[in-house]
C-alpha cells in the first residue's frame, strides 16, 4: 500500500492545530517517495555547485606569485580566461577534467604579466650579464673594467657593456677604439652608451662586423671615423 496525504489534528495548546499525515496504500510510503526526489533534489544542486573543470592546468612550473604570504608555486588553473587555482601540483592535477589542456612546463619559471609604458624589461635583463660602465669617471676607468671581464671568459668571446657617458669623464671627448684595442686586443667589445643611441667597438669588433673604411654609413646613422678614415 501507499500513503497519501491527509490532514491529521494534534492538541497543542488546548487548540487543534493541522499537520500533514499519511495513509498506506500499495505497500509504499508517500513520505519515502517525498524523502528520495528531496534526495534527488539535493544531489542535483551538489552537482551543479561543483567547481568545473579549468581549461588549462598548468604543472611541474616555478611560479612567482606576487604573494608575500606564499611566493612561490608549482602549478596553476584558468577556467574563463581567469586564474582559479595556484598551488601544488597534486591539487592542481585534481582538478583535470576531460576537456582540460595540461602543460608541464618541466620547471620553467611563470611570473605574472606586467604591464608598464616603458619598462625595457629585456635590455634590463641583459644589462646585468654585461659590463657596467654606469659611474665611471673617465674612458680609462671604463677600459677597466672591459680589461678585468676579458681575464674571465675565453679569447675570441664577444664582451658587451653599457652606461658610459663621456660628460661624466675628466676628459669630456667622444671615445675612439685605439685605446680599447690595445688594452682588448683578443676579443670584440661592443659597449653602449647611456642612452642607447651610440655604441664604442674595438678593432676585433669592426672586424667580425666586416667594417672597414670603405663601409657607408647605416640608414639613419653614421660611423665616427679618425681623419685618415
Amino acid at each position: 500500500m501507499t500513503r497519501t496525504p491527509q490532514l491529521v489534528y494534534e492538541q497543542l495548546d488546548g487548540r487543534s492545530t493541522p499537520r500533514v499525515g499519511t495513509a498506506r496504500r500499495g505497500g509504499r510510503s508517500f513520505a519515502a517517495i517525498m524523502l528520495l526526489l528531496a534526495g534527488l533534489t539535493v544531489v542535483r544542486l551538489a552537482a551543479q555547485d561543483r567547481p568545473i573543470a579549468p581549461d588549462l592546468v598548468v604543472l611541474n612550473a616555478r611560479i612567482y606569485t606576487a604573494d608575500p604570504g606564499r611566493p612561490r608555486a608549482e602549478a596553476l588553473a584558468v577556467a574563463n580566461g581567469r586564474l582559479v587555482f595556484v598551488g601544488s601540483r597534486l591539487e592542481a592535477e585534481a582538478l583535470v577534467g576531460p576537456g582540460t589542456n595540461v602543460w608541464d612546463l618541466g620547471g620553467a619559471t611563470v611570473i605574472p604579466g606586467m604591464v608598464d609604458a616603458h619598462a625595457h624589461l629585456v635590455s634590463l635583463g641583459t644589462a646585468l650579464r654585461t659590463v657596467d660602465l654606469v659611474g665611471t669617471r673617465s674612458y680609462d676607468e671604463a677600459i677597466a673594467r672591459v680589461v678585468e671581464r676579458a681575464r674571465s671568459v675565453p679569447p675570441g668571446t664577444w664582451i658587451q657593456g653599457r652606461g658610459w657617458d663621456q660628460n661624466d669623464w675628466s676628459v669630456i671627448a667622444m671615445p675612439t677604439l685605439e685605446p680599447l684595442s690595445q688594452a682588448v686586443p683578443n676579443h670584440p667589445v661592443y659597449l653602449t652608451r647611456v642612452d642607447g643611441h651610440a655604441a664604442l667597438v674595438n678593432a676585433m669588433a669592426l672586424q667580425r662586423a666586416g667594417i672597414t673604411r670603405d663601409t657607408p654609413d647605416p640608414a639613419g646613422g653614421s660611423i665616427f671615423r679618425n681623419p685618415d678614415g
